[in-house]
């Protein structure tokens, strides 16, 4: 538990600090350090369980978009305000600088073996933030409806 609160605090001020560099509006970056450290914290609890490691990306990104939409709506800002800061801690930068480092060492078989888990990765995200804009806009239907059958 402790380890999981660490490993939030640090998601947030990463999120947080990416935020900064990108020029997002000093009151929407408590909103993209809340939503990097809840994605973060999604992908460790689901590592932690031994969930397959593209799942893990496919959930963490899953929530980054969710929670993206969920904040823009409230906020009446882009979601990309959100995700594009959010979205620092998830980014397999380590993979990505493995498959150059192998390829310069000429070690191709693990440079493409990174490179394979990489791709694979991406398309997690990419297809994580598919879904979860596709669910938020399930679910602003749903709610839609329910309100005019309120009425």
């Amino acid at each position: 538990m402790i380890q999981l609160c660490i490993q939030f605090i640090f998601s947030l001020i990463a999120a947080i600090s990416f935020g900064i560099l990108t020029n997002v509006e000093r009151k929407q970056l408590k909103y993209c350090g809340l939503i990097g450290g809840i994605s973060w914290s999604v992908f460790y609890l689901l590592q932690t369980c031994g969930v397959n490691l593209i799942l893990c990306y496919f959930f963490s990104a899953c929530s980054i978009q969710f929670l993206s939409l969920l904040f823009a709506r409230i906020v009446k800002v882009a979601s990309t305000t959100f995700s594009v800061a959010s979205l620092v801690s998830i980014v397999p930068g380590g993979s990505a600088y493995s498959v150059i480092r192998y390829f310069v060492e000429n070690n191709t078989k693990v440079a493409l073996a990174y490179l394979l888990q990489t791709f694979e990765i991406t398309i997690s995200i990419s297809i994580g933030f598919i879904v979860a804009t596709f669910a938020m806009r399930i679910f602003l239907k749903v709610v839609q409806i329910s309100s005019k059958k309120e009425a």
